[in-house]
């Protein structure tokens, strides 16, 4: 019967050859026309119709290396496929099949034995998963037949590595076929890859050329996929330091496998004894500052990283200050990294989701702790005012998913606003949640207005500017329900403005340019439809305008800020604009100035107001 089948389907085969086979299309439907006769013929319907499926899922991954002499090769080498599968129970024969199924040297060819491997894999996983404890029957254990010679082959394939792979995320080569390949036999076979790949991670990891160096944690990282817990246990102080040193190598490639890496030991639960480890430990925390600057590949990683480095602080038995000291550090490094992955990497963003229930529980953990000493205070709030800044990171980062976390959050917030030591840092945050959650943020804002207000009777006059910025990003995320703050919060812009004082011009910049900012946030957001509840007030501010440009001592911010709320104030008064022409007479002279400016964006700011006022002729004769 075997012979039987071998030779039709090299028939098959030979028929198929001549034809014509320039297209994709010809080449599946041959390979079609086998599967059909091994099913029907071997009358193992299921095995053989997820073995086919691979050949199919390889057959499409070598479309994209075409070309005539390995064309005629993988045709070949799919007869050989169904062959050695088709010879299972025959032990010599399918070891000599599975031989020659390996990656060669010819990367179209690699690429195709990688991906059948692969595919072989995820059906192995896949049943295993299925049908706890009986995966033998069904797969017959092809991986684990197959390990002593597949595993260094795919581990040849770790030094194919490209210059600027990085650069090239949807293009696959060998090093990155050979790596997911790997991670997949781990997973299939677990523990018993270890003796494999270990030696090929110690005998490379030393190396002074960073394909070998790259290829070690490639390896190293890819065997933990499937590695139980008792054995990661085992990983030895040599191992760790490898990977902490190759965090700081000079090659992205080998220290995005490294922080990879360290993510997925990171990541067991519990992690080894050994990995977070006092020593192991604060040489990581030693690490992060350096990587803050690092490429998205670097830093997402570490986010797993971060988060139990964070839990650990809270349950060793370590001195107070250098718990506080660490902890400062970790939240620095927090709140970098959830800036820049939040701003330019939308691949992380499920990672980020994904650690931020744990990261905020932290958080919220440090904003309750309590100290007894003077020196201990001190330490405290440096550390919660980190923490609150690295609230407004992943605010930043998550956007509307922050909602989970707001209600929690509110009254740690409410309770830094009456401390003098983060009072500006959580009147910031406060704004980073406004944009964050935009609409949804109006709910909570009832009870977060009256305590701002309160803010501005307050002695210590530095907390003004943030609190006048804090109304303007509030009118900016609630929209057209910033009405209801007009009354309360305007009159309060109004009594600052006449504020002057020639001792403090810093400060007062500072406080015009936070006004502005609120003008600009009402005026956005009564634009639609409530306009005109802002015009009682037009003729102030239109004069706190002219006074500030005509401010020999205003600087550049308060400038492109008087500008922009120019434009807000044509923008949501459209028409109605005309009712004032006489008092924005002064803005002719003004933004002809700062068109000649060779600040770029106070040029395009002054276009754009002048583009808002134009439809109505008030500054025809501007520039």
């Amino acid at each position: 019967m075997h012979q039987e089948i071998t030779d039709s389907l090299v028939d098959a085969q030979s028929s198929a050859e001549e034809r014509p086979r320039t297209e994709a299309e010809g080449r599946l439907s041959e390979l079609q026309k086998k599967r059909l006769l091994v099913l029907h013929l071997l009358g193992q319907e299921e095995m053989f119709q997820e073995i086919t499926d691979s050949l199919v899922d390889a057959q499409s991954s070598a479309e994209k290396w075409p070309g005539t002499e390995a064309e005629g090769r993988l045709s070949d080498l799919q007869k050989k496929r169904l062959l050695a599968l088709h010879l299972h129970g025959q032990e010599e024969m399918l070891n000599q099949e599975i031989t020659d199924l390996l990656p060669g040297d010819e990367e179209g060819v690699a690429l195709q034995a990688i991906e059948f491997w692969s595919s072989i894999c995820r059906k192995e996983i896949r049943y295993k998963g299925s049908m706890p404890g009986d995966s033998d029957t069904h797969s017959r254990r092809l991986i684990q037949k197959a390990l002593p010679s597949l595993v260094p082959m795919l581990l040849k394939t770790l030094f194919k590595q490209d210059e600027d792979q990085d650069k090239k995320d949807d293009i696959l080569n060998l090093a990155a076929a050979g790596g997911t390949c790997l991670g997949l036999v781990a997973k299939t076979v677990g523990d018993a890859v270890i003796p494999l790949v270990k030696p090929f991670v110690l005998e490379n990891i030393s190396k002074p050329d960073w394909r070998y160096l790259e290829a070690a944690k490639h390896a190293y990282g890819s065997y933990l996929e499937g590695v139980t817990v008792e054995k990661l246990s085992e990983i030895d102080d040599l191992d760790l330091e490898y990977l902490l040193t190759a965090m700081r190598d000079q090659n992205r490639h080998v220290k995005i496998t490294a922080a990879r890496t360290l993510s997925r030991i990171f990541q067991l639960d519990p992690p080894p004894a050994t990995v977070i480890s006092p020593k192991h430990h604060n040489i990581i925390m030693a690490v992060l500052p350096e990587i803050v600057k690092d490429s998205p590949g670097v830093l997402t990683p570490m986010i797993g990283v971060l988060r139990i480095s964070m839990k650990k602080l809270w349950v060793t038995d370590d001195d107070e200050t250098e718990r506080f000291d660490r902890a400062k550090e970790a939240l620095i490094c927090l709140q970098v990294i959830f800036q820049k992955l939040g701003s330019t990497d939308e691949t992380a963003d499920s990672t980020i989701k994904a650690a931020a229930a744990e990261i905020m529980q932290v958080l919220l953990n440090i904003f309750d702790i309590k100290s007894p000493t003077v020196h201990e205070k001190a330490k405290l709030s440096t550390v919660r005012e980190k923490a609150f800044l690295a609230v407004g990171a992943i605010a930043y980062a998550i956007g509307p998913a922050f909602e989970e976390y707001t209600k929690r959050f509110l009254r740690y917030l409410v309770a830094g606003f009456k401390d003098q030591r983060v009072c500006s840092v959580c009147l910031g945050v406060f704004g980073d949640i406004c944009r964050a959650l935009d609409y949804k943020v109006l709910p909570f804002s009832h009870g977060i207005m009256p305590r701002l207000v309160k803010l501005l009777s307050s002695v210590d006059v530095s907390v003004k500017p943030p609190v006048f910025s804090c109304f303007g990003d509030l009118a900016l995320a609630i929209g057209s329900e910033s009405e209801r703050l007009v009354p309360y919060v305007v009159p309060l812009m109004e009594e600052a403005a006449k504020i002057v004082d020639e001792e403090m011009v810093e400060y007062g910049n500072q406080l015009k340019q936070s006004i502005f900012e609120a003008y600009s946030g009402l005026l956005q957001g009564c634009r639609s439809s409530k306009a005109e509840i802002m015009e009682p007030h037009v003729p102030h501010l239109l004069k706190f305008i002219e006074a500030v440009v005509k401010d020999a001592k205003r600087d550049e911010s308060v400038l492109k800020a008087a500008v922009v709320v120019l434009g807000d104030l044509a923008d949501a008064l459209g028409p109605n604009v005309k009712k004032f022409e006489k008092q924005v007479a002064f803005g002719r002279e003004f933004l002809g100035e700062c068109l000649k400016s060779e600040d770029k964006q106070l040029k395009e700011t002054a276009t754009w107001t002048l583009r808002m006022m134009d439809p109505v002729r008030v500054f025809s004769k501007c520039g």
